[in-house]
């Protein structure tokens, strides 16, 4: 056969093998971002012990508008981890219904790159100190629905509230136990379930009654808290 026969069939197979590599090409998977991981533990801070059962939510910086923080919670060894984070810079919260972040941890944050294992990033909370008593009612229907909520509040007296607010339901005596607070000085504050106590940082002060059982806001009285 001739040298130009011998070329024809390989110019015919020419184009197909170069669209076959384009397939193959564009089947390709893209390469993956290499993910880091976090790992700690949560602590009581007087005592060490381990805290189980503390949300630990890690937020993104900057935080996305409508992002949900990814969470972990804390086993009985106190112990939590993040797997499969992207790289970035992230900041950890914590939550508990018995204890509170330290100042320290407050704003505790951490930088991840790809492909690293962050361990030991311990984090401490204090045990928060606790106000229980009784709601007086006319009747056992009446404390149906009625919850109790501590809230703390920070410059002029009975204007502004901390964001956070401590509630507890009323059971079918009365009882009501609210857990998890700072020390220092709490309003304590009767109301419907599911009721607004705080808004865009002030508190309410329509079909609420105040402890020591008044109408008032400004005759309540603060119960000051101390440290456990």
């Amino acid at each position: 056969r001739s040298t130009v026969q011998r070329l024809v069939p390989m110019l015919l197979l020419a184009p197909a093998l170069a669209i076959l590599s384009l397939i193959l090409f564009m089947q390709a998977p893209a390469a993956v971002a290499p993910t880091a991981d976090v790992y700690g533990r949560v602590l009581a801070d007087m005592t060490f012990a381990p805290v189980p059962g503390a949300k630990v939510a890690l937020y993104p910086i900057p935080f996305p508008p409508g992002h949900k923080p990814r969470s972990s919670v804390s086993d009985r060894n106190g112990e939590y981890a993040f797997t499969g984070i992207p790289e970035g810079f992230y900041r950890l919260g914590l939550y508990h219904d018995e204890y509170f972040p330290t100042h320290d941890m407050s704003e505790t944050s951490v930088s991840l790159r790809g492909g690293e294992r962050r361990g030991a990033v311990d984090l401490m909370m204090s045990q928060g100190a606790s106000i229980s008593g009784h709601v007086r009612a006319v009747s056992a229907v009446a404390l149906r629905h009625v919850s109790v909520s501590a809230v703390q509040l920070r410059g002029p007296r009975f204007r502004n509230a901390r964001p956070s607010v401590h509630s507890s339901p009323v059971n079918a005596l009365g009882e009501f136990r609210v857990s998890g607070l700072r020390p220092g000085p709490w309003v304590v504050v009767a109301h419907r379930d599911n009721a607004p106590v705080v808004f865009e940082g002030e508190i309410l002060t329509e079909s609420l009654t105040y402890y020591p059982g008044t109408l008032d806001i400004r005759c309540a009285q603060e119960v000051t808290l101390k440290s456990g």
